[in-house]
């Protein structure tokens, strides 16, 4: 099996293209005044992983690196923290407590789904790729950080933020 650095990659491998799904009302769910507007929705950011122009393939497509070498890709997993919402007005929301564990194989976990988020006009996203160090260094790896997950490096007992396993 032949090993490529990430690096190699960069220019092939779109790690994630963002479709921002937006932030709507919740579905009133017996409201006693139905005059009130709604002030909080929920927002979907969903995570499209791409190689050039195609969606990601798992397992079954070839492609080929900036170096010529071909690879196929059988995982890729990764983590996305701390996403920030911004607004027509340039204004910020910090979503709290915001981790997902993004993986190729389950669809699922592509669309990052936040509740409570304040209704606005929003028209754009930030958000770290990874985990931020206040965390990772605080070892408390629960919920979508723990070592369940997989994406435990034993070497150091830290987390690993990215998982790329490919065959070439």
């Amino acid at each position: 099996m032949k090993r490529f650095s990430l690096s190699a990659f960069s220019s092939t491998l779109a790690l994630a293209s963002l479709l921002l799904a937006g932030c709507k009302k919740d579905a009133p769910a017996a409201a006693k005044d139905e005059s009130a507007a709604a002030t909080t929705g929920e927002f979907t950011l969903h995570m499209a992983n791409m190689v050039g122009t195609a969606p990601l393939a798992l397992d079954v497509t070839t492609y080929q690196a900036p170096n010529g070498d071909n690879y196929q890709v059988n995982a890729f997993r990764y983590y996305i923290s701390n996403v920030v919402l911004r607004k027509a007005d340039n204004s910020t929301y910090a979503v709290p407590n915001t981790y997902f564990l993004v993986d190729q194989k389950d669809a699922d976990t592509q669309d990052l789904v936040m509740k409570e988020i304040p209704v606005g006009d929003y028209t754009g996203v930030t958000f770290t790729f990874g985990v931020d160090s206040t965390r990772s260094k605080a070892g408390n790896f629960t919920g979508v950080l723990s070592s369940g997950k997989g994406l435990l490096w034993t070497m150091n007992g830290g987390p690993e933020f990215i998982n790329l396993e490919f065959k070439g």
